[in-house]
């Protein structure tokens, strides 16, 4: 009996665990369930942006920009994602936004004003600040006022703020104005010191692309080139702070020159040197700040902030706005970065991907016309042609493609504008460059020095050649030479056919030359001075759209996000094992180098070039 009552009380006992067991079981796959389904709702979020956020009928406009200025049209989602789990490093804001979103704001009654926070924004180069400063400026012919408020300004950060009516400062701020520069670093010394040989080849007195390889500092004829244009820019610099806070160029010449007894006389105090050159017109904290703009627009009792919207928010609540509308469409295509073959990556551009857009974009019925931005130091000669015969290719199929060349457009970022219907630059754009080298490493010396010796035996002279652990032989020095010299005459014949100028006064302005793009008009180089909203007029008038009955619609590549993400988050950890390995000081020195300082851009199939590492250091803090 005792036997039975203690099996059905066992009994009992497993059922009741069996019980909890099936309970746990459905809590576990439920937790796991809502755990995912609110995963795949934060992405979907994070992509998205949730619901379009609304405009309130009396608000004020906070235009901050974030980390670095770009031109490139990459995923949105990609972006997003990526800074919500990699970090600020993938900061990043398109220039044509920024643009968009005051042009829109002008005309609109909602927006009262415009406030400009400057701080989060990075590095950017002259011809986007010279964008977005007509942004500001058209944003105040529609008589709304605009103020810049930040704890400190960088230079670029500064250009901005002084095309306010009011600049504010916070009390215990600076502004940074020293001046532009342009850093190389040489390598001679050391690869002769590890016994690597480089051979260049090159046409144009002024190619210098290849000087940090076989020199030890810059010569003579690089030096007179970039001083030239570097002083171009600094002059266009003050002339644009001048013209927005009112007051004469050498107001800024004076400041810098000046500034260390300007500093003294303030006992160190940087925003009242500031505010004595006439720099700002007020110091004031945020709160004060928020106190002024309150009356002005009243206070949302739900933040207790003014009324307020900011500049990612308003494009997406007005971009709903107008997703009914119908309109025209223009083609957007972005050549940011190196020009290599192969398909595109984060910040390089590579051959088949833009051919492939502009391809589809002029075989498209739906796009009327194409924008090709392009912010691009040049790369892969072999690239950059397979870019150029697309832009032709557009062309003789009616497809208006018109050129908006941004910060930097030379080399092969100028080799393949040239067949465009127009090309547009800023007075600052760096452009030109006209000019190819080629270059060769040879490692026997360091492999004598390891005690590692060749030996071979040819059928040819020409056999092995060429090869990277021998010497680089008279005749295959001489074959390349003379492609390196055919590369050069085509490059001058293809800037004469496309713009319709003499050979001979295409070799007047060649020879590896920068030139700024005021100069580039001058010179017949460039047709039009303005920014991508000008080209993109230019081009809807090609197509014969009436001005306002277009959009302008990024053509990309179809999304591949987790590859994007991926990508990104290779190079934050490449960038993090330099900082780690490199002093800040020299990583801020490097950085101006760029991408080719890796060499990863150089994959031409002939090893010619045509690249041009003349990026200036706009005094961006450290970004």
């Amino acid at each position: 009996m005792t036997d039975k009552s203690d099996n059905r009380q066992y009994a009992g006992i497993r059922r009741a665990f069996s019980l909890f067991d099936t309970f746990l079981g459905v809590i576990t796959r439920l937790f796991i369930t809502l755990f995912l389904l609110g995963f795949v709702v934060t992405l979907v979020l994070l992509m998205t942006g949730g619901p379009a956020p609304r405009v309130p009928e009396k608000a004020v406009l906070v235009w901050a920009p974030q980390g670095t200025l770009v031109d490139e049209s990459e995923s949105e989602r990609a972006s997003t994602l990526g800074r919500y789990f990699f970090g600020e490093q993938f900061k990043k804001t398109q220039v044509a936004d920024l643009v968009t979103v005051l042009n829109r704001a002008a005309n609109d009654s909602r927006i009262k004003m415009a406030v400009l926070r400057l701080e989060d924004m990075g590095a950017g180069g002259m011809a986007q600040l010279q964008e977005l400063t007509a942004a500001i400026r058209n944003f105040e012919t529609k008589g709304k006022s605009v103020i810049a408020s930040s704890l400190r300004y960088t230079q670029p950060q500064y250009l901005l703020a002084a095309q306010a009516q009011k600049v504010y400062l916070d009390p215990i701020g600076d502004i940074e104005l020293k001046g532009f520069g342009l850093y190389q670093h040489y390598f001679k010394e050391l690869l002769d010191k590890f016994g690597i040989s480089v051979n260049v080849s090159r046409v144009g007195k002024y190619k210098s692309a290849a000087e940090p390889f076989i020199r030890a500092d810059m010569s003579l004829d690089a030096r007179e080139e970039n001083t030239a244009w570097l002083d171009t820019l600094w002059n266009i610099y003050k002339t644009e702070v001048a013209t927005g806070r009112r007051f004469q160029p050498d107001v800024i010449d004076r400041y810098v020159g000046h500034y260390v007894e300007e500093l003294a006389a303030q006992n160190g105090d940087a925003a009242q040197a500031a505010l004595k050159a006439g720099l700002v017109d007020k110091l004031a904290t945020d709160e004060e700040l928020q106190q002024e703009l309150g009356k002005l627009v009243g206070i949302d009792a739900d933040t207790g902030a003014y009324w307020q919207i900011d500049d990612r928010d308003y494009l997406r609540a007005t971009n709903a706005e107008r997703a009914t509308a119908r309109s025209a469409k223009i083609g957007l295509i972005v050549i940011s970065g190196p020009i290599v073959e192969g398909e595109s990556w984060s910040g390089v551009a590579g051959a088949d991907t833009i051919a492939d857009l502009i391809r589809s974009g002029y075989k498209n019925k739906d796009i009327a016309a194409l924008v090709l931005r392009v912010n691009s130091p040049g790369g892969s000669l072999y690239a950059s042609e397979k870019i150029r015969r697309q832009v032709l290719a557009a062309r003789e199929a009616g497809k208006p493609i018109v050129v908006s060349m941004s910060s930097m457009a030379t080399s092969g970022g100028y080799w393949v504008a040239v067949n465009a219907n127009q090309i547009w630059a800023e007075d600052s754009t760096i452009t030109g460059s006209i000019g190819i080298f080629s270059l060769q490493l040879s490692v026997n010396r360091l492999m004598e020095r390891l005690g590692v010796n060749t030996d071979s035996v040819e059928t040819t002279p020409l056999a092995g050649a060429a090869r990277f652990d021998r010497p680089l032989s008279p005749d295959a020095k001489r074959v390349i030479q003379l492609q390196v010299n055919h590369g050069y005459d085509r490059f001058v014949t293809l800037v004469s056919e496309g713009r319709g100028l003499s050979v001979e006064a295409v070799k007047q302005v060649a020879q590896g030359r920068v030139w700024t793009g005021r100069d580039a008009i001058r010179i017949g180089l460039v047709d039009q001075v303005g920014g991508l909203d000008a080209a993109t007029k230019s081009a809807a008038r090609l197509a014969g759209i009436a001005e306002g009955q277009y959009a302008l619609v990024p053509i990309r590549p179809p999304h591949k996000l987790l590859k994007q993400l991926l990508d990104r988050a290779v190079k934050v950890s490449e960038q993090s094992a330099v900082q780690e390995m490199l002093p800040a000081s020299l990583h801020q020195r490097i950085h101006p180098f760029g991408a080719n300082l890796s060499l990863g851009w150089m994959n031409d199939e002939k090893g010619i070039y045509a690249f041009c590492p003349c990026q200036p250091d706009l005094g961006a803090g450290t970004e």
